[in-house]
């Protein structure tokens, strides 16, 4: 029995009971398992992360379910400790939340399953406005990097050290300072931290669909290691 966890955070935000479940690929047993469990805990909403679409219920799955909402691809990056980075221009943040900031923000979830899920939308913006407020207050990051000057921000990144492992939350580049090599130097600026951090490996997730995302992460060294496909139901 495929059990689903309640998400306080996600809940009081979205003014829904949300939960999550995770199975390792669907079949029309588990698709009603997941039903039942929801109708029984009284889920008005739950994130479904599996691996595989590949199975015998893979009708069911888009006749119940419909479709994802999302595939999430995970990159990852190994570091040697002997490594070495060209130096950018690339500086660490240390002010406060700007309107051009959340801006970015708002940018780099243009391909958000929230924003996507009609259900979600009407809080995307202020989610990726906590999101990127608490990543400059240091709640949900432990540094952001910015490209440009302190007053005219072109791009960013927000980082978190979790032992051996770095992870990239958010990263985004104006509209009109693409092309210009803005978002590998950023990456290599993520590298140089993590570095200083000693961690081992530096990771980012982003949607299949992005395909301006995973080319960046591709051509700066990044393989793709997992792929969960996303239902909302």
């Amino acid at each position: 029995m495929i059990s689903i966890k309640y998400l306080e955070w996600d809940s009081v935000f979205f003014g829904l009971k949300i939960g999550q479940a995770e199975a390792p690929y669907l079949n029309e047993c588990i698709i009603n398992d997941l039903i039942k469990a929801r109708q029984t805990g009284g889920f008005d909403l739950v994130y479904l992360f599996t691996d595989n679409l590949d199975s015998e219920g893979q009708g069911s799955t888009h006749e119940t379910m419909g479709g994802p909402v999302d595939v999430k691809v995970t990159y990852s990056r190994t570091i040697l400790p002997e490594e070495e980075i060209p130096s950018t221009n690339i500086k660490r943040y240390y002010g406060e939340i700007t309107r051009k900031l959340i801006d970015l923000a708002i940018e780099s979830g243009h391909m958000s399953r929230f924003r996507k899920d009609t259900r979600l939308s009407p809080m995307f913006i202020d989610m990726y406005t906590t999101w990127i407020s608490g990543s400059v207050s240091g709640e949900l990051a432990d540094a952001v990097l910015v490209s440009g000057d302190q007053d005219d921000i072109n791009g960013f990144v927000t980082l978190k050290s979790n032992g051996p492992v770095c992870t990239i939350g958010l990263i985004a580049v104006d509209n009109l300072s693409r092309g210009r090599g803005i978002g590998g130097e950023l990456l290599k600026a993520a590298v140089n931290w993590a570095l200083n951090k000693d961690c081992q490996e530096i990771r980012v997730a982003t949607q299949m669909e992005n395909l301006g995302a995973c080319r960046l992460y591709e051509k700066n060294g990044y393989t793709r290691i997992s792929t969960k496909y996303i239902f909302h139901f």
